[in-house]
């Protein structure tokens, strides 16, 4: 009798640093707990900024920054990395069929449990979060149907989350840096919390990774070339840090959350409390049933 494989996670972005700040601390979960997790991203990111001139030139930014994901990657232990070298800022112009069937490939290759991704407002808005939210619901759907491709294998998966950064925590960002003794330019004063992540009240799971935020933070600074001296994330103390990067929020898609399910106790407050609303997950692969 063969042995059923690993629980499994796919997580789906589109830039290298994209995995680190919002699931650095699940996938280093996944990885003590045994659960495999691979990671699809769909650019080298070629086409950012470089925060320091001799790290990068733009002609050599797309190498560097893969060379980062990857430390990023072996940081946190991810067990594979389908890079598919899309075009930084061109993702919305591929072809949406063509790039559903690269995506339900990699699906039907990792048979995952749980996929991430980004939501329908992207974090905020970039336009190649929004195609790679669109491309990956798609290809879900399309591996999902065991009528949709006849001749190619269906994999059902049991659970689609979003990545959700809370809209409190943008707001309060102000008053963080400025405690943390970082000095508040009039940009970071008005940060326009509604251009940023999700309503509060959208979280439906939030996992606490308070006990692997130097692993999450060492995988954030593997993106040397994206770590600005304003960069509160690299700079802030322990204490902050637990408290603004130890918890991380998700919006269940698919299936729909259970009723009566509220949002957990966001970690923007001083002390986060690590109890949950009654309904509310904290496990991404709770009670999660093959087949």
């Amino acid at each position: 009798m063969s042995q059923m494989p690993p629980m499994s996670l796919l997580a789906v972005f589109a830039h290298p640093d994209d995995e680190a700040y919002g699931t650095a601390g699940l996938m280093a979960r996944c990885q003590a707990e045994g659960i495999r997790t691979a990671l699809v991203c769909a650019t080298r990111g070629e086409a950012g900024q470089i925060a320091d001139p001799s790290l990068a030139t733009p002609a050599s930014l797309g190498d560097v920054r893969q060379r980062e994901l990857e430390c990023a990657c072996l940081t946190v232990g991810i067990s594979h990395l389908y890079l598919i070298g899309y075009t930084d800022g061109g993702v919305a112009a591929v072809d949406p069929a063509l790039a559903t069937r690269t995506i339900a490939e990699i699906v039907r290759q990792e048979r995952p449990d749980v996929v991430v991704t980004f939501g329908p407002e992207g974090v905020y808005g970039h336009p190649d979060h929004l195609a790679m939210h669109r491309f990956t619901v798609a290809a879900v759907q399309a591996v999902g149907l065991r009528d949709g491709e006849p001749d190619r294998p269906a994999w059902p998966i049991a659970r689609l989350y979003y990545v959700a950064p809370p809209r409190s925590l943008y707001s309060q960002l102000p008053r963080i840096l400025a405690s943390a003794g970082f000095p508040v330019s009039p940009e970071d004063a008005d940060p326009n919390p509604a251009a940023f992540g999700v309503p509060d009240e959208a979280i439906t799971a939030s996992v606490d990774v308070r006990s692997l935020v130097e692993v999450k933070r060492a995988a954030i600074l593997c993106h040397r070339t994206q770590i600005f001296p304003r960069n509160p994330w690299a700079l802030l103390p322990d204490d902050l840090l637990r408290t603004h990067l130890g918890v991380e929020h998700f919006s269940r898609a698919f299936p729909p959350p259970v009723p009566g399910a509220g949002p957990h106790p966001l970690a923007a407050v001083p002390e986060p409390d690590p109890t949950r609303r009654e309904g509310t997950e904290d496990d991404l692969f709770a009670n999660v049933k093959r087949g």
